[in-house]
């Protein structure tokens, strides 16, 4: 099911974070998990996903229109070492979707996130840049599908006071800016006005390893946010939040990341409500065994809503993924989440609360896969995703049954 959702508030707008997890961030991650082109070293791969039916491809709640569809999405973590200490890591990804009937509906997304490292004996420089351009069906209006343009600069210091303690100060400006093509435009109001904003945030993180690739980590940080429009300046807000987690090395039984903390946006506007509530977020997979596999992944994030009820959304959900292989080829896999959409501050008429729910079965065909993570492998997967609200027009319901491929890392 295609779900691009509003991005969180508190989430660290250009924190990047390759695939490859970085044991000391002024080193440059292990060459030897990457192929050489030239002076590039990447680990590229291609999927295709979702090539199957559509039951809904609007995910709309009055007229269901059901098509075929498919999508490419070739993609590289990257690697360049600029001269002896110096090193840049950047992840690129390019996804085209198709569909059978509705060829005017056909999209290119691209995502892009890099750094820069210059390390200088215990301490280092950095520079982040985002540069993404994707389609997006924000999670209070999934029956429309805009575009979100989004930018970001960040510089930053990576200090070491010990080799256990690694501490992370950065200053970082994002921009986003969102269009509908398909809107009226009779619309007086759109959603640019309602979300185009820019935030400049300052951050800090401490991580502290406690044992083997085992490290907590504590994240903070203060934002102003600025909204573009004169419709939405009753929108402008300060937030701060920390977040203190535990992230667990890739290679082990146990590997992924848990935030879990507090976070509060206060309205310049005094007719505005304040937000202040428990946030996290989480990505963690156990291996009990080498043929198995359990995923979870869950967040209670804050947002903006396209509404004008209220202005912001609380989107909290959680997922768990199970896959199991009977042997080097032919595995399992199940899945199922459990979601709850909340708008804090609504009009006390009528408060909004919609119940996400999802489940999913599949099958996968693993061809190859070598120690450096490089596979190739098949699937064929079946998803059902509904959305049970107390206001009757956001109900709505998706099917799709397709197959997937991954070449590559």
């Amino acid at each position: 099911m295609e779900l691009a959702w509003t991005r969180p508030l508190f989430a660290a707008a250009l924190a990047v974070t390759p695939c490859l997890a970085q044991s000391n961030a002024l080193e440059p991650p292990d060459l030897g998990r990457f192929l050489r082109w030239g002076p590039l070293r990447v680990r590229p791969g291609v999927e295709l996903r979702n090539v199957g039916h559509d039951d809904n491809i609007f995910a709309s709640n009055a007229v269901e229109v059901g098509d075929y569809t498919a999508a490419i999405a070739p993609r590289a973590d990257g690697l360049v070492l600029l001269g002896t200490r110096a090193f840049l890591t950047f992840y690129e990804e390019l996804q085209y979707t198709a569909y059978a009937d509705h060829g005017d509906q056909n999209f290119l997304e691209q995502r892009f996130s890099g750094r820069a490292t210059l390390p200088v004996r215990r301490m280092g420089l950095f520079v982040d840049g985002v540069y993404n351009r994707l389609k997006e069906r924000p999670i209070d209006q999934l029956d429309i599908r805009t575009d979100r343009d989004e930018d970001g600069l960040g510089l930053g210091l990576i200090l070491r006071p010990g080799w256990r303690t690694e501490v992370e100060i950065a200053r970082s400006r994002t921009e986003w800016h969102y269009s509908d093509p398909d809107a009226d435009p009779r619309d007086s109001v759109t959603v640019g006005d309602r979300l185009d904003r820019t935030e400049d945030r300052q951050t800090l993180e401490v991580r502290y390893r406690i044992l083997g690739r085992t490290r907590l980590t504590l994240e903070t940080h203060v934002s102003e946010i600025d909204f573009d429009s004169a419709v939405s300046s009753d929108r402008d807000s300060r937030e701060w939040g920390v977040l203190p987690g535990v992230d667990f090395g890739e290679g082990g039984t146990l590997a992924g990341r848990v935030r879990l903390g507090w976070t509060e946006i206060d309205p310049d506007s005094g007719e505005q409500d304040d937000f202040a509530d428990l946030v996290g977020r989480a990505e963690v997979a156990w291996r009990p065994s080498a043929r198995t596999t359990l995923r979870v992944e869950a967040h209670r994030e804050p947002g903006f809503s396209i509404g004008t009820d209220s202005v912001f959304l609380l989107d909290a959900r959680a997922r768990l993924q199970a896959l199991y292989y009977m042997n080097r080829i032919f595995g399992f896999e199940a899945a199922g989440g459990l979601g709850r959409l909340t708008f804090p501050g609504s009009t006390s008429s009528f408060e909004r609360e919609d119940r996400v729910s999802s489940y999913e079965a599949g099958l996968r065909l693993r061809l190859g896969e070598n120690s450096l993570g490089r596979r190739v492998e098949y699937s064929l997967l079946a998803r059902r995703a509904r959305v049970n609200s107390n206001d009757d027009l956001q109900d709505r319901s998706r099917t799709q049954i397709g197959l997937g491929a991954v070449v590559g890392f």
